[in-house]
């Protein structure tokens, strides 16, 4: 399906008479009002494209944004503005924030060749079609009950949660470096549960220590049963939280007896709360490294993840958030963000990996900066351990 009608909310009457007569030489109707007050909703929400100008007379483009979401549209939404990169790029974080669908922005003064190329790409990449399937299909769950302190035990006691690894590679040679150990829910009768839901239910009930042991014994007893490169690094996440004296006993007892060296093993420091940097904490964490351990600061940039953590507890490892490799293209700030982060990682003789890299664009700019690991859906979703297993044989037949 392409686009056949086009919604457009601009005050500026000439460009409004430009883009009607432009559109209707691509067959495209065009319905459009100069303010908020002149919109008709209804026909608002039969169209296949929203063209939204942040600056309007009565409700600013912001507003309009957040009634959209109110009221669930899913229309595609390209952003018009003649304010500077920085305001566009965050009313598209906005945008996206709510769950609208993006479909592009122009930057004024643009030509109509932008326009068409936003239309084209919004065609090809079948983003319509993408909203028909998502508006037929139920994927909600319903897990008001179903994750109480008792199912989440029962889940770990009965082998509902599994293990996805996901590929971590040399940014310039593609080469297999290690693999991040990622948990999967799947209880009786039910689908999938996400992690976005589990993951706050396992610290809301105090879980995630018991959790956090049974992952790591999961993922270490089944990697051993498959062919892997002798110094593969294996990662884990870490809840700061769960960081005590008595977890790191169960930890150190946890990881004996595989075939895999302690300094093999990294730590994904993630933070659901601020991490205190306590004498106490930096303490037990500089036993982890002494210990053997990885200590990786895990969505480098966003939340508690600042350059102060860096120089306060021993990381020898950071990971780039996947928000700022993915927007490199588009934002200034992004790239800026990201190559400042590589520099300063390089500097300080700590491992840096690249999280998110989807695109050929990505990855080429990634090794470009000098950042040695890369890991994303565009060298590898997470995979099974069969598809793990295969994976490291292709991988290094290659190589």
């Amino acid at each position: 399906m392409n686009v056949k009608s086009v919604y457009m909310l601009e005050d500026d009457y000439l460009l409004v008479e430009i883009f009607v007569d432009y559109l209707a030489v691509l067959g495209i109707k065009t319905n459009k009002a100069y303010s908020w007050t002149q919109v008709d909703i209804d026909v608002l929400k039969a169209s296949d494209l929203i063209i939204l100008d942040l600056s309007l007379p009565d409700f600013d483009g912001l507003d309009i944004l957040e009634f959209l979401a109110a009221e669930k549209v899913k229309i595609p939404i390209i952003l018009c503005t003649g304010q500077d990169d920085n305001v566009a790029n965050a009313a598209v974080d906005l945008l996206k924030s709510q769950g609208l669908t993006f479909a592009g922005k122009l930057i004024k003064p643009f030509g109509l060749m932008q326009v068409e190329e936003l239309l084209q790409k919004i065609n090809n990449e079948k983003l319509l079609e993408k909203l028909e399937t998502l508006e037929t299909e139920d994927n909600s769950i319903t897990i008001d009950s179903a994750l109480n302190k008792a199912a989440l035990l029962e889940a770990i006691e009965s082998k509902y949660f599994s293990l996805r690894y996901q590929p971590q590679v040399y940014s310039q040679t593609g080469k297999l470096y290690g693999v991040e150990c990622l948990a999967r829910l799947t209880l009786p009768n039910q689908k999938g549960i996400s992690p976005d839901v589990f993951i706050p239910a396992l610290t809301e009930f105090e879980v995630m220590e018991d959790f956090t042991l049974y992952i790591i014994e999961l993922g270490l007893s089944q990697l051993e049963t498959i062919a892997l490169p002798k110094n593969l690094k294996i990662a884990f996440n870490i809840c700061a939280q769960t960081i005590n004296s008595e977890f790191l006993t169960k930890l150190f007892q946890c990881c004996e007896g595989y075939r895999f060296p302690i300094n093999n093993i990294v730590l994904e420091i993630t933070e659901t709360e601020k991490l205190e940097v306590s004498q106490n904490k930096k303490k037990l964490l500089t036993k982890l490294r002494l210990k053997g351990f990885v200590l990786s600061l895990d969505d480098f940039g966003t939340g508690y993840s600042t350059i102060q953590e860096i120089d306060s507890i021993p990381f020898n490892q950071i990971k780039i958030d996947k928000i700022f490799v993915q927007s490199m293209k588009d934002k200034k700030t992004s790239d800026a963000i990201v190559s400042s982060t590589i520099e300063l990682a390089n500097k300080l003789n700590l491992t840096v990996i690249a999280e998110g890299v989807e695109t050929s664009y990505q990855a080429e700019k990634i090794a470009s900066l000098d950042c040695k690991i890369s890991q994303g859906y565009f060298y590898a979703r997470p995979l099974s351990l069969s598809s793990l297993a295969d994976f490291t044989l292709l991988n290094n037949a290659y190589h």
